[in-house]
């Protein structure tokens, strides 16, 4: 999938952004597309072929990772207890995971929106779907997840356009980018054992 995407951009440079909130939107439907690697092929065109749409990538980026949440959200909602008895989600979402995301959830709310946007590997699509199965109000899932995508998205497309400016060639620099991610997620579990650590203080004996 991600081959094709990258296929259709380097033939039509200028539909990037549709393409882009396209696929990071029915990546909502658990369809293997990593939204960490779609978002390093933006930042790579703004870097590269289309330095006048950093913008307007950016905003494709959000659009689509935002709709992703929604639909997500909505099957967890709407079709949760149905999906979860297919072999397949319940492979893809176990309950033991839906069962910790949902206390984590309980437990820190608007850091887990935060931080969970930063894990990748199916876990920002279990944490939309274990919100909806819960039931919690789309209002409060939407805003809390709003804050935790435009953290997420900004702060990877941003490091990712630096490091890739004067870049003309995606593979030899794959190791950089990845070396960004995975420091952005380093530092995701740094500030969740501490608030993690902060809030037990704060608890009265």
């Amino acid at each position: 999938m991600i081959e094709w995407i990258k296929a259709f951009i380097n033939s039509h440079p200028q539909a990037a952004p549709y393409a882009i909130a396209l696929a990071l939107a029915v990546a909502g439907f658990n369809i293997p597309i990593s939204a960490d690697l779609v978002i390093l092929i933006a930042a790579t065109l703004a870097a590269t072929i289309l330095k006048g749409a950093f913008l307007k990538l950016y905003l494709a980026i959000f659009l689509g990772s935002i709709c992703a949440a929604y639909i997500a959200y909505g099957q967890g909602r709407f079709l949760g207890n149905y999906l979860l008895k297919k072999k397949f989600f319940q492979k893809l979402f176990p309950q033991t995971k839906l069962a910790k995301i949902n206390s984590y959830y309980k437990k820190y709310s608007w850091a887990t929106f935060i931080i969970g946007r930063f894990i990748p590997f199916g876990f920002r699509n279990a944490l939309f779907m274990a919100t909806g199965l819960s039931k919690i109000p789309f209002k409060s899932f939407a805003l809390r997840d709003a804050v935790g995508c435009l953290i997420w998205s900004f702060t990877l497309y941003l490091g990712l356009f630096k490091l890739l400016s004067n870049a003309h060639d995606l593979i030899p620099i794959i190791k950089k980018c990845n070396l960004v991610i995975f420091s952005i997620l380093g530092l995701s579990i740094i500030i969740l054992f501490w608030y993690k650590r902060n809030k037990k203080r704060r608890i009265p004996a």
